[in-house]
């Protein structure tokens, strides 16, 4: 592995600040012997205040042939520090959640290494099971956690056998005393094993990130799905520029390792997402021309999208090894002014960068080879692209020098950790860069104070004037394509109770094509709104407005308030039930519901135009208060309720029912019997 090799040698030699600890070869910071005999002077050992100091304990597997006092420490700020005794300082970002160390052996190569966590450790043990977690751990795949997945994921990992199998496989590489224990190909085979467990699924496809909105002097466009950002131009018909602005990506993470597994992104709103341009006053045609770096045209768009899109991987490729390198990246926009010369000279005239850009888009290249590219051309350039970093950061560094040597080492050692190439399509940011559009425009029309998205031109009537509830009536419209290209419909924005149902939603140039709008009122009220066909965007092509009102098709009246009635009886009210329609009302047998304590004969079918009486008979069993809506649903009018309500109350005693009306009879002959119902209504 001459490139990991390379990479230590070059690693463990710089830092992002230099810390000046020792003069010593190999760090060696034992006190000096005065050679007169006198004491021994132990020199002072610099700190600074605003970097985070870490005692590291060494812990070898049994059976090493090497000691931990043979090794040397490197972290960030620290060059080949000695081990004394089996531990050592080492200084690195304070505040850090991810922050890389390693241990050295005599051959520059690492032994040993692992992520501290700044925040809240003080003391760190390098070993087999650090080393294995910082390997799986340090790839592509892990760009999108959050620190609380990356806990969940590695208490995930530590469960794998295909994890026990490569701690075994590290554990005899250390003890067999190869120079280079790390970069086998048995290590990298068992390191890939594991990976692979991790992230084995499918990505989901979305169709549109961005959307659109014209509302008078103001064009609004938000970036609302892709982690990528966009670049947005607003130009007339004759190509004029009059703004552009920048919709940054949004944020997408995995909050937790459960979402990651199955593939459930978490999402931050980000203002900078949302920009706004102004239009002009003339009237005329515009067209906002979005693009996202992967158009190879040159045009301003494309290349402050590639620009931006293109930091944000460098700094995800960076965060592997230090999470406040990726944090100082996370926003490229801050550092436009100092970057642009470095970008144009290392990236845009780089032919390498835009052929690989366009296979990539193709698909002809993995993100895995294209991210590769993009680490080869910054390293053609890393000099200048150091110095492009301390210029950008220069605060927070606290007056630091970044050195040239560190950024080199640390994108060597990626082409180790990155083998392992279908983690690479679980990257955010490449996934989305690569299969949204690339290119998005949207043609819109100013006249006057309004203007609205050309593209479709709606012809009819659609104010439906009185429906009955239940009822439907369909009209017809016209809709022509007045734009200069096919314009393909995602779908149709309606009112409620409004439908449209078309199959063929692209329409050509010049095309008219007849829909048929149905409007089918489901409550006694008025309905209005728009009638709109919507883009892919979710811009609006074209619109119409319908009204309508719906009426009842057949109406329930009279009163039924009860009032109070003594338990046991069962008085009546009448229930007029109305059909307005000019055909028969069909009344569904199952769709009549009484509340409890009511009951009632409603007939199956009403005449058109006609009415009918019903009792309803209200039968009180127990003290207390009754009220429900009796419901009369029918098949071709809908749905109406009416409220039936009484209380039942205590009788006053005795009380007898029957007819006992015997009519006339001849004195002295017998009229038959009549039975009588006794009920005892009183409390005794």
């Amino acid at each position: 592995m001459k490139i990991f090799k390379t990479f230590l040698r070059i690693i463990i030699f710089t830092s992002l600040i230099v810390m000046p600890l020792s003069c010593s070869k190999g760090g060696d910071d034992s006190a000096p012997i005065d050679n007169n005999g006198g004491d021994v002077v132990i020199p002072p050992v610099e700190v600074n205040p605003d970097l985070a100091q870490i005692n590291v304990s060494i812990k070898l597997p049994d059976g090493a042939s090497i000691k931990p006092d043979d090794l040397t420490l490197s972290s960030i700020f620290t060059d080949n520090k000695s081990i004394i005794e089996g531990s050592g300082m080492i200084e690195t970002f304070k505040n850090s959640p991810n922050e890389l160390i390693f241990a050295l052996n005599g051959s520059d190569n690492i032994l040993l290494l692992g992520y501290v966590d700044s925040n809240t450790t003080y003391n760190f043990t390098l070993n087999v099971e650090s080393t294995a977690i910082a390997l799986v751990m340090m790839h592509p795949w892990t760009f999108d956690l959050s620190e609380k997945a990356k806990s969940e994921a590695i208490t995930f990992i530590k469960g794998l056998p295909e994890f026990t199998n490569f701690k075994e496989a590290l554990n005899t590489s250390i003890i067999s005393g190869e120079l280079n224990p790390l970069g086998s190909n048995q290590i990298l085979n068992e390191l890939i094993k594991v990976q692979s467990v991790v992230f084995k699924r499918d990505l989901e496809k979305y169709k549109m990130p961005l959307n659109f909105n014209i509302n008078g002097s103001v064009a609004t466009v938000t970036n609302k799905t892709s982690s990528a950002a966009y670049s947005i131009g607003l130009y007339d018909e004759d190509d004029n520029l009059y703004g552009h602005d920048l919709a940054v990506g949004v944020e997408k993470f995995w909050h937790i390792f459960s979402d990651f597994q199955n593939f459930i992104y978490g999402q931050n709103a980000n203002a900078k997402a949302t920009i706004d341009l102004d239009i002009p006053n003339a009237a005329g045609k515009y067209i906002l021309k979005a693009k996202s770096g992967l158009s190879y045209d040159g045009s301003l768009e494309n290349q402050q999208a590639a620009f931006h899109n293109t930091s944000l991987l460098i700094g995800n490729i960076l965060g592997l090894f230090s999470k406040q390198l990726k944090d100082f990246l996370s926003d490229p926009t801050a550092c436009v002014t100092n970057s642009a010369e470095w970008w144009f000279n290392f990236v845009f005239t780089s032919l390498t960068y835009r052929q690989n850009l366009e296979k990539f888009r193709n698909g002809t290249i993995t993100g895995y080879e294209f991210t590769l590219s993009v680490v080869k051309v910054i390293l053609s350039g890393a000099l200048e692209f150091t110095e492009m970093l301390e210029r950008c950061f220069k605060d927070a560094l606290n007056g630091g020098k970044i050195l040239n040597k560190y950024i080199k080492g640390t994108l060597d050692f990626f082409d180790i950790v990155g083998k392992s190439v279908t983690g690479f399509n679980t990257i955010a940011l490449l996934d989305d860069w690569n299969r949204f559009d690339a290119e998005i425009e949207i043609c819109f029309v100013k006249t006057g104070n309004d203007a609205i998205f050309c593209g479709l031109e709606f012809k009819g009537d659609l104010n439906f004037g009185n429906v009955f509830v239940g009822q439907s009536v369909t009209k017809i419209i016209d809709i022509t394509n007045i734009d200069e290209s096919p314009i393909e419909i995602s779908e149709f924005s309606t009112p409620d109770r409004v439908y449209i149902d078309v199959i063929n939603k692209v329409i050509n140039v010049g095309e008219t094509i007849q829909v048929d709008v149905k409007f089918e009122p489901s409550e006694t009220k008025e309905y209005s709104g728009d009638v709109k066909a919507v883009g892919f965007a979710d811009e609006t092509l074209g619109f119409i407005k319908m009204t309508g009102k719906g009426i009842a098709a057949f109406t329930l009246s009279g009163d039924l308030n009860f009032g109070d009635v003594p338990i046991n009886t069962s008085p009546t009210k009448e229930l007029t039930i109305t059909n307005n329609l000019t055909e028969q009302l069909n009344i569904i047998e199952a769709g009549v519901i009484f509340p409890t304590g009511f009951n009632g004969n409603i007939p199956s079918t009403i005449e058109a135009e006609q009415s009918v009486i019903v009792d309803i008979r209200f039968n009180p069993s127990l003290i207390q208060e009754y009220s429900g809506d009796i419901i009369i649903d029918t098949s071709n009018g809908g749905l109406m309720t009416i409220v039936a309500s009484g209380t039942g109350v205590q009788g006053n005693g005795l009380r007898i029912e029957n007819d006992l009306n015997f009519g006339e009879i001849e004195v002295g002959s017998s009229g038959g019997s009549k039975s009588i119902n006794i009920y005892n209504d009183g409390i005794i």
